[in-house]
């Protein structure tokens, strides 16, 4: 190992262990204010703050080790409930902006053989967007959000609609393309990074948009079936 190489290890275990300290606080935090949430039944809060503290703390695992083959563990996961909990993880910021979530879940939906982290990744993303692009409207239009899950035989299909300020067809030809950002802020890498996900589990993901109309993104999985 070069003593470059050395150097970027020792800065990133730094890193690494300097932003897991405030999470382990704001963790121990969280479960000591669990006992009054329970009593207000707000408790499904801080089991979803401290399941996203768990998240952020394997990411940097991840992070820190990112110059090693690392598997991610895929298991059975129920996708209506992880579409729920991005509804309980946006909701705050939403009712700030005056847009209401709404639901369209199939019940009988199989579950998918995914990483649970890297699928709720694509998600955060996909829902962060939609908030983002519903708080650029000003017109008096109800801002909405809406999550769907539909059963498609041997594939099951997950949509998320805003209608929002929506993309021109310009915009669409770019947007999985890694660094290419329409906003001032970010890195242009968080679609392209969810691309790779879905296509990881063998599945796909789509867009169609229309300016000042909305923006609906859809994503395919195979059921356990259907996968070898």
């Amino acid at each position: 190992m070069t003593d470059d190489m050395k150097k970027r290890d020792t800065t990133v275990a730094e890193m690494v262990h300097e932003v897991r300290n405030p999470l382990t606080t704001v963790k121990g935090l969280l479960q000591l204010l669990k006992p009054y949430l329970v009593m207000i039944e707000k408790e499904q809060y801080a089991d979803l703050a401290i399941s996203e503290i768990n998240r952020a703390n394997e990411l940097l695992t991840v992070y820190a080790h990112s110059n090693t083959a690392i598997s991610s563990k895929q298991k059975l996961v129920c996708v209506n409930k992880v579409l729920e909990e991005m509804k309980l993880l946006f909701e705050r910021e939403a009712n700030v902006y005056r847009i209401q979530f709404f639901t369209h879940f199939n019940p009988d939906l199989p579950k998918v053989d995914v990483c649970r982290n890297e699928f709720k990744q694509v998600l955060v993303n996909l829902v962060k967007n939609a908030v983002e692009s519903l708080m650029e409207v000003k017109d008096n239009r109800v801002r909405k959000i809406t999550l769907e899950t539909n059963n498609q035989g041997k594939r099951i299909q997950v949509l998320v609609k805003d209608n929002g300020s929506g993309m021109d067809q310009a915009t669409l030809a770019q947007l999985f393309t890694p660094f290419y950002t329409e906003k001032s802020y970010g890195t242009g890498l968080g679609l392209s990074i969810c691309k790779k996900l879905i296509e990881k589990h063998d599945g796909l993901i789509t867009v169609e948009s229309q300016q000042n109309v909305g923006t609906t993104f859809q994503i395919t999985l195979p059921t356990p079936t259907d996968v070898d």
